[in-house]
């Protein structure tokens, strides 16, 4: 079980909450001989979410790629040598699990993928630039004729901005670290079929799936898209791609949130879905100068830091609300985790 949140003064700076919040998350959930995240905070296995390894007590194939991002967003935040361990230990972890990198769902490899590639920016460790190629090779073959990027391997039944949107990110930072053009041609390509198909004045839809336009506003569909736009601005300086970034970015901060603060998208894989949105919006707002979204974010930190449990410090799947007592998955708690991390960069 979890030691009880450390005591903190009543006046903090982002730093310090960032600081706890990533203290708590790691007492709660990390196992340092398996060099993985367990699913619940009570270390125990529950058949409602029986995947992953050991029969689902450590975080299964997709959750576990969101974890690292959190581990390497404390890492971008503090330079600290403990949390650049941190991120090869994740790494190891998980190659121990699953070696070859690859499931039968697109997104996920494509998670990796994308981490990979993120890894390398922070670290300069070639294995991981090697592992992001690889993984982005492989995802880029399940591609259907007519664009966008097969959601599943094995079913060709949709194809959704989470498969395609992370492909099109990982695919600019291939092409920044290696200078091969074919990257950039990739990144373009998938990020024109999503314009095209999955957004309109802004607003991100979730899928085509038997071709038709399934238009679920997931937070992290409008996050994949700002994101995959960045990446394109900063290696064109196209200012179209900008221009579509602030605009979903708008249309994302327009919304009538209840109290301003994004929506609760359920526990399971919906409770990790904002902090991918949170991470595309603050680098929107801090490397390309549109600090307009920055009291948005933090008012959503000021929030979720607030709504915290205070016997362990963990943060619900609402960051509106309470955190719930009992178990709480490591995806909703990582979810806040991340936040904290985020808005303290």
């Amino acid at each position: 079980m979890s030691s009880p949140a450390p005591a903190l003064p009543a006046t903090t700076t982002l730093a310090d909450r960032a600081d706890s919040a990533l203290a708590s998350f790691l007492d709660s959930y990390w196992d340092p001989d398996r060099q993985y995240f367990t699913t619940y905070s009570d270390r125990r296995r529950h058949p409602e979410h029986a995947f992953g390894p050991a029969d689902g007590l450590y975080s299964d194939f997709w959750w576990e790629a969101q974890l690292w991002d959190l581990v390497m967003d404390a890492y971008e935040r503090t330079g600290d040598q403990a949390h650049e361990e941190l991120v090869h230990a994740v790494y190891d972890g998980f190659a121990a699990a699953y070696p070859t990198f690859v499931n039968d769902y697109n997104d996920d490899v494509g998670w990796w993928a994308q981490g990979s590639a993120r890894a390398y920016e922070l670290t300069g460790v070639p294995r991981y630039l090697d592992r992001a190629r690889e993984l982005l090779d492989s995802i880029w073959e399940q591609r259907d004729a007519t664009g966008g990027i097969w959601w599943r391997r094995s079913v060709r039944d949709q194809r959704n901005v989470a498969t395609n949107g992370p492909a099109a990110i990982t695919a600019v930072k291939v092409y920044a670290a290696t200078g091969d053009t074919q990257y950039l041609d990739r990144a373009q390509t998938l990020y024109s079929w999503i314009k095209s198909n999955l957004q309109s004045r802004g607003q991100v839809y979730d899928r085509l799936e038997h071709g038709v336009l399934v238009k679920n506003n997931h937070t992290y569909n409008a996050g994949n898209y700002i994101g995959a736009a960045t990446a394109l601005y900063g290696a064109t300086c196209d200012g179209s791609y900008l221009s579509d970034a602030l605009s979903a970015a708008d249309w994302v901060a327009s919304q009538p949130y209840a109290d301003g603060v994004l929506p609760y998208e359920g526990v399971g894989d919906g409770a990790g879905f904002k902090p991918i949105l949170v991470r595309q919006l603050h680098r929107l707002a801090v490397e390309l100068g549109q600090p307009q979204y920055l009291p948005f974010l933090r008012h959503n930190a000021e929030r979720a830091w607030r709504n915290r449990r205070t016997s362990d410090g963990l943060i619900g799947p609402d960051w509106n609300s309470p955190a719930p007592n009992g178990p709480l998955q490591s995806l909703t708690a990582g979810a806040g985790a991340a936040l904290l991390q985020i808005v303290a960069l």
